[in-house]
């Protein structure tokens, strides 16, 4: 009977540690996830900011040469 209940709670322990590794881990790519998401969000950003800030300039020049 000892014997049963030891086995149970050293399966309990084992399978709690398991948890905590695999939680871990899962934690760790869904970090990387986010911080992947965050800056191709900004790289994006930086993209279409310059070629908006070109298209500005472009119609600057195109509006000097038109007066």
């Amino acid at each position: 009977m000892i014997n049963a209940i030891n086995e149970a709670s050293s399966k309990a322990f084992d399978s709690g540690e398991t948890y905590i590794k695999v939680s871990k881990e899962y934690y760790k790519l869904k970090i990387f996830q986010q911080l992947t998401r965050i800056f191709s969000f900004f790289s994006k950003l930086a993209i279409i900011g310059g070629l908006l800030f070109l298209r500005l300039i472009f119609l600057t020049v195109s509006g000097a040469l038109l007066l």
